[in-house]
């Protein structure tokens, strides 16, 4: 073994005379695509073309990560100089690529966006098998087109359909998925044996020397294949707002890709690259996908002490909630104690827990007998119904088994906290947490604290929060905190345009059309009609106000048509079969009114904004940024506009205010413009800013 060269990034390492092994080991453990890993690499690409000596390259890291992608504040900033190193990098990989050595990456680590562009065109990807190793092009996340091949590198890998619906989507996948999608070549279970394997792949393939450019070049598209992928992508596409110009880039760059050799595909994909990170798409969509993550993530002084952390989590109720929560739990490693009054229940979930995980994770799972149970908890969780009786119950009733210095948490999405915890004895290690449905997929996690909520015991929901990797925002006990209050205005804005006669089809397209993950609607079917109905009227006048006809339409509905939302199949649609709108619906209203989409589209889009001003007016959110972070990530509001604030910055402050002011005079009060808005429009000033 002959050490020959080290630089900042990349340590060089030949072994048995003519095989490199170049492991990539950025300050802090964290591999980022920038000025000094380019730099470092077109050094390196230098070195290893011109020793004739070396047939093939192993890259590999000791990181915690193989390379998280381009680093954002490098990217984000484009000048001359940014623009010259990224089409610098590039030429490097391809001249690396079409060189005679043989390329291997060796992972152990993931790799995505950039990171994965970087070994695409590598003869061989091998990994080693790890839940906790992901692969994919992820770029899309931030509005912008991957820039460094990983298009036209994956296009020729997998072909044009897959490609485009991993790349427009951002799918990352876990080792076995992307070895099964083509990402990877092989994997193995030992980490230990990953170089071993890599080197007698090179040994294997000397004879079998190609040129990369030539092998990809002889990959044939066909033409009908082709066509039919971009034509079911552009229709998806058209039923987005035009504001989503990234994915019109993205299909423009695979079309073109087909075409032409990897060379001019991949200096194509640079400047469309360079393109895109020039649109506001891109700049909205970093800030609200990376940098308020990151203040949200670090809010606060996170590292608590030895004795407060969080390493038993006991959680009550094993319905859909608190079933999901444990599996998250039992994911992040924490010791979980599962609590419910139904037995057999909590045999079905212990079922799935144990196919699901890990034997060593399954073997942190504790099936409560009762509360005893919970008495070494630090954390417990209730997830039971909605009912402020039987919360009130069991808290009286758990203070008797729980330590002094237990957080008691309980996951709603209406209820006051300080009401709730007059019920519980340690009343400053009480605090509400409102997590989304399904809890192993849905990132956010709406933070309620009380009055009496320690600022301890806030770092430690925070800290806990974290390590299950989820996005916090934290806001203040007022009826329907921030999330609910706004999703009630989404969803009731819809109902009301049934009661004046639009057709619930019509109104949910335009939903989606707008860029909403789902119409108000059809998530009003699934999160039943009579939940929204009861905690409307019976807790919020000031949503009540203005939607009379939706709401004596939601009566009518569940009161004397028994229609109660998706989990009986009859809510505004029937879902017995091929799901259709409710035919009964026409005897209660006279569905044939004649509106523009456009124009359900700006009632939707408005509402929802006007509800996130007045939630700031009225002090329910500490920050901006956690308006946009919570309707992206809880709600569905269409990222690539950044969010509700962004959506106004893009819009413009005056301009919004003379939409608001025609939508109050033609549908009422709800539209008015909130004081805050005259304001800044007087001053003019932006949001977030």
């Amino acid at each position: 073994m002959c050490k020959i060269t080290k630089n900042k990034v990349f340590s060089l390492i030949v072994i048995e005379s003519d095989i490199a092994i170049v492991n990539i080991n950025m300050m802090f453990s964290i591999n980022k695509i920038n000025k000094h890993f380019i730099t470092d690499f077109c050094e390196l690409v230098d070195y290893l073309i011109h020793d004739i000596k070396i047939i093939g390259v192993i890259f590999t890291s000791k990181c915690k990560y193989f390379s998280v992608g381009e680093d954002i504040d490098f990217i984000s900033k484009l000048d001359n100089s940014n623009i010259e190193l990224i089409y610098k990098f590039n030429e490097s990989m391809y001249a690396l690529e079409n060189s005679s050595k043989i390329l291997v990456a060796a992972l152990s680590a993931s790799a995505y966006g950039a990171g994965y562009s970087f070994f695409a065109g590598f003869h061989y990807r091998i990994s080693v098998n790890s839940n906790d190793i992901y692969f994919g092009l992820s770029e899309m996340k931030y509005g912008f087109i991957p820039g460094f091949g990983g298009v036209q590198k994956l296009l020729r890998l997998i072909g044009i359909k897959k490609a485009l619906d991993y790349i427009l989507k951002a799918k990352i996948f876990i080792v076995t998925e992307a070895f099964k999608n083509g990402l990877i070549d092989n994997v193995i279970d030992n980490k230990e044996d990953l170089i071993d394997v890599s080197i007698k792949y090179i040994r294997n393939f000397i004879d079998k020397r190609i040129n990369k450019d030539i092998f990809y070049d002889k990959i044939t598209f066909n033409k009908c294949d082709v066509k039919c992928a971009i034509a079911e992508y552009i229709k998806k596409i058209r039923l987005k707002s035009n504001i989503d110009i990234t994915s019109r880039l993205i299909i423009l760059c695979l079309c073109k890709g087909v075409n032409i050799n990897l060379k001019d595909a991949m200096l194509m994909e640079t400047k469309y690259f360079i393109q895109s990170l020039m649109l506001n798409q891109s700049k909205v969509m970093i800030n609200t996908g990376w940098r308020y993550i990151q203040k949200a993530k670090h809010k606060l002084h996170v590292n608590v002490n030895t004795d407060n952390k969080i390493r038993i989590v006991g959680i009550i109720g094993a319905g859909m909630m608190g079933s999901s929560l444990a599996f998250v739990c039992l994911k992040s490693g924490y010791n979980v104690v599962l609590y419910d009054v139904n037995r057999e229940l909590l045999y079905t979930k212990k079922m799935f827990y144990k196919s699901s995980l890990s034997n060593k994770l399954f073997n942190n799972l504790i099936i409560a007998n009762d509360f005893h149970d919970f008495i070494k908890c630090d954390l417990i969780i209730e997830a039971v119904f909605e009912k402020l009786s039987l919360k009130k119950y069991i808290f009286k009733k758990l203070e008797k088994f729980i330590k002094k210095n237990a957080i008691l948490a309980t996951n709603t999405s209406a209820l006051s906290i300080n009401m709730l915890s007059r019920s519980f004895r340690y009343i400053n290690n009480f605090i509400g947490t409102h997590f989304f449905s399904p809890a192993d997929k849905m990132q956010l996690v709406e933070i309620i604290i009380g009055n009496k909520t320690s600022y301890v015991t806030l770092n430690r929901i925070l800290n806990f929060i974290k390590c299950i990797n989820k996005i916090p925002i934290i806001v203040n006990d007022k009826y329907a905190f921030f999330t609910t209050r706004v999703f009630c205005a989404y969803v009731l804005e819809g109902v009301q345009l049934v009661a004046e006669g639009v057709d619930p089809s019509i109104i949910d397209r335009s939903a989606v059309e707008a860029g909403m993950a789902v119409g108000p609607l059809l998530v009003l079917d699934a999160v039943t009609l009579t939940l929204m109905f009861n905690s409307i009227i019976k807790n919020s006048f000031t949503l009540q106000q203005g939607y009379e006809k939706a709401l004596l339409l939601l009566d009518i509905m569940i009161n004397k048509y028994n229609r109660l939302g998706k989990f009986m199949n009859h809510g505004f649609y029937d879902y017995t079969g091929k799901r259709t709108v409710w035919n009964g619906l026409y005897d209660v209203v006279n569905i044939k009114r004649n509106i523009s989409i456009d124009y359900i589209k700006e009632r939707i889009m408005a509402r929802q904004c006007v509800e996130v001003v007045n939630s700031i007016d009225d002090n329910i959110l500490n920050n901006e940024y956690d308006a946009e972070l919570g309707l992206v990530f809880g709600l569905g509001f269409p990222m690539y506009v950044g969010g509700p604030l962004a959506f106004m910055n893009y819009i413009g402050i005056n301009n919004f205010i003379s939409k608001l002011q025609n939508l109050q005079l033609s549908c009422g009060k709800r539209f008015a413009s909130p004081y805050k808005l005259y304001h800044m429009a007087i001053n003019n000033k932006i949001f977030l800013l």
